[in-house]
Order: structure tokens, then sequence, then C-alpha cells
């Protein structure tokens, strides 16, 4: 089963919001909070855990 992420995007940040979630992933796996092989979330759940659209977690 896939892990839950706990990833809180900030409309006002100017990055885009596509790029806050890798961000996030990527220092996940960086700080061995998201081990190797780990299954993430799919895109239609992600999409719906942040209240975003499906587009925005697939790019």
């Amino acid at each position: 089963m896939a892990q839950e992420l706990n990833i809180r995007l900030d409309p006002e940040d100017k990055k885009p919001l596509y790029r806050q979630i890798y961000e996030y992933i990527r220092g996940e796996i960086r700080s061995g909070g998201l081990e190797a092989g780990e299954r993430l979330p799919s895109t239609r759940s992600l999409a719906s855990g942040l209240h975003t659209a499906a587009i925005m977690s697939m790019r």
C-alpha cells in the first residue's frame, strides 16, 4: 500500500504547485522519509488529498 504524503501546498508561493509537490517528494527521498521501492500514492489519490486537479499532480 502507498504511503500517505503530508504535503502542504502554498498557493501564495511563486513556485507552481507541481514544483512544490516535486520538491516535497524529492526532499522526502533525500532525507530518508521515503525509501527505495516504496510506493507513492496514485495521481488521482494524491490530487484528491491535495484538493488539486489530477493534471497538476502529473507534471
